[in-house]
């Protein structure tokens, strides 16, 4: 039973753990102590451990209090209070020191490590998380061997050596792949998606792994999946969709703090207070900052504390007041993170997002980069690197190969695939906010508009860009007979040619001859020597076959069409 429990435990099926029930008198209840821990039950969890101490004299072995120890030592650092942090390590530390052996020293340096990993002292915490790997190798135990090197990948990449920490990561993963049925695995996964993501690596691979993640894959860990999305909140601020990013924000906000652990929500927090700066709320996220950088200094948060001091620098110079950099030089200091000086919006390096924007600091910019930017999924750059400064929503039809950029709902859309004709006709669409169906109808299409013949192909046209536009479909809605149009700045060639676009003087000219709207239809769309046939027409306009023979009839009197044969064989040919 102990054997199955240590299996379970290592596989991260914590909750198989707890559906055994609790061990017997006698049995070890260092993995029911572990179980409770990392499926969010602290008190039980505590519980435990206080009867595990009164009996450690008589029946408890000391190596599985200091397990037990170092499990409960990760409750107190989840939720990032630090005077609970002090007493656990404490207690644990003095354990450690009645059995000095590779057992016990791998926890003290693996709990070191955690401790300077969550004050945000890094290269302190990589220095512990090597110590405690030199002994797990000792101790040959794949487990302990995966935890440590999955710290020293933690702290490698928040020192932003991406590289470095991946490789570790994926050392960390082949030992994790040696224990049977090891969820462990996913969430070192999710670890590497993340780092790649602000390393700005194949960011839409990457969201098409996470996507697959949250689908088909459920861990026991229980704010694992709530660090899922807000890593999706992140990927959506990366693409400029901003409005999508607040609305996966405000969803879990209940569940991260229900949970209640500290670095999720500084990291939700963070999260947050970005969207809000990018939306233009400066008040809002100033008073978020705020609130964040108070539960940093009660946890001793170091990275966090830099993160949000950048922010209130750009929040502070946004709003013209006054921000002191000295702490952002000693906290950079303390996490050996660089200053993010000219970008602190954003997730990436400042030096990667220079090489990707070089000189262009204001919109419109040159189509290379906006292209360049959206084939990796970093649109959001043009308001996270300030490159679109104003609130105002805007479309860009300056692109070539008929591609759109909409800015609309704080989120950006690329659009392209869209036909000649849906882009002159969205260009003309935009170019006031209400339309009838008659106006529309004859400015487009150049022709005296008839409901019982063109309502059918108007909507099935509009029906059909508003399905290429996708997520910007929005800036067109048809509403009880009228088509409202999105009031938008337009960036356009040929914006001011399509507002004095009228009926064309050679339609006019068939109006004064008194055709109807089927042959006024049937010239624009013929040119000379076109074949027309009865048959055809009828079924072009769903109507009779004496309304057909009259209709061409007249237009052949006009000397638009000729006539040539006779009864089924007859046929028309334009002049």
């Amino acid at each position: 039973m102990i054997r199955k429990r240590k299996a379970l435990f290592e596989a991260a099926n914590y909750s198989k753990i707890i559906e055994m029930g609790a061990p017997k008198q006698g049995e070890s209840r260092v993995y029911w102590v572990g179980a409770h821990v990392f499926t969010g039950r602290e008190e039980q969890a505590r519980h435990i451990h206080r009867q595990m101490t009164q009996e450690q004299s008589s029946r408890a072995p000391l190596e599985e209090m200091i397990e037990a120890s170092f499990y409960l030592l990760l409750t107190s650092l989840r939720r990032s209070h630090y005077g609970d942090m002090k007493r656990d390590f404490w207690k644990l530390f003095q354990l450690c020191l009645k059995k000095r052996n590779s057992f016990s020293k791998f926890f003290l340096n693996q709990a070191i490590g955690l401790l300077r990993y969550y004050k945000g002292e890094f290269a302190k915490s990589f220095y512990f998380s090597q110590r405690a790997f030199d002994c797990a190798l000792h101790r040959k135990r794949d487990y302990f061997l995966m935890l440590s090197l999955d710290l020293m990948a933690h702290s490698q990449c928040m020192m932003e050596s991406y590289s470095k920490g991946i490789s570790y990561f994926e050392e960390s993963l082949r030992f994790a792949e040696k224990i049977k049925n090891n969820q462990n695995k996913k969430v070192i996964e999710l670890s590497i998606m993340t780092y790649q993501i602000e390393a700005g690596q194949d960011l839409i691979q990457v969201e098409l792994q996470l996507n697959d993640w949250m689908e088909n894959i459920r861990v026991d860990d229980y704010f694992t999946f709530t660090n899922a999305c807000l890593l999706k909140a992140k990927i959506f601020q990366l693409k400029g969709l901003f409005g999508e990013a607040e609305k996966i924000l405000n969803e879990i906000g209940n569940d991260v703090f229900t949970l209640n652990q500290g670095r999720q929500i500084l990291n939700y927090n963070l999260c947050l207070s970005i969207s809000r700066c990018v939306i233009d709320q400066p008040e809002r996220s100033l008073s978020l900052i705020k609130t964040s950088t108070r539960l940093c200094n009660q946890g001793q948060d170091y990275y966090f504390l830099h993160r949000f001091k950048e922010l209130e620098s750009f929040v502070s110079r946004k709003m013209s007041k006054e921000f002191s950099a000295k702490e952002l030089k000693k906290l950079s200091l303390l996490t050996g993170r660089k200053i993010k000086k000219r970008f602190p919006l954003s997730f990436l390096p400042e030096d990667f997002v220079l090489s990707l924007i070089r000189k262009e600091r204001s919109y419109p910019i040159s189509f290379e980069l906006l292209n360049d930017l959206n084939s990796r999924g970093l649109l959001g750059l043009l308001k996270l690197a300030e490159i679109y400064k104003s609130k105002d929503e805007f479309v860009d039809f300056t692109l070539s190969g008929r591609r759109i950029l909409f800015y609309m709902e704080d989120n950006f859309t690329w659009v392209e695939g869209l036909s000649s004709m849906q882009w002159e006709l969205l260009q003309l669409l935009l170019t006031q906010e209400n339309w009838t169906r008659k106006d529309l109808f004859e400015a487009f299409w150049q022709v005296p508009y008839d409901s019982f013949v063109h309502d059918n192909k108007l909507y099935v046209t509009l029906k059909r860009l508003r399905e290429k536009l996708g997520v910007a479909a929005n800036v067109v809605k048809l509403d009880r007979g009228f088509i409202r149009c999105r009031s938008l700045k337009v960036w356009s060639k040929s914006q001011d040619v399509l507002k004095k676009k009228k009926l064309s003087r050679h339609y006019n000219d068939y109006l004064e001859e008194g055709l109807n709207p089927r042959q006024l239809q049937l010239l624009r769309e013929t040119s000379s020597g076109s074949i027309v046939t009865p048959r055809e027409y009828s079924e072009k306009f769903s109507i009779s076959r004496n309304t057909v023979t009259g209709d061409l009839k007249e237009l052949v009197r006009k000397g638009y069409l000729k006539k040539f044969g006779k009864n089924k064989g007859t046929f028309y040919c334009r002049d």
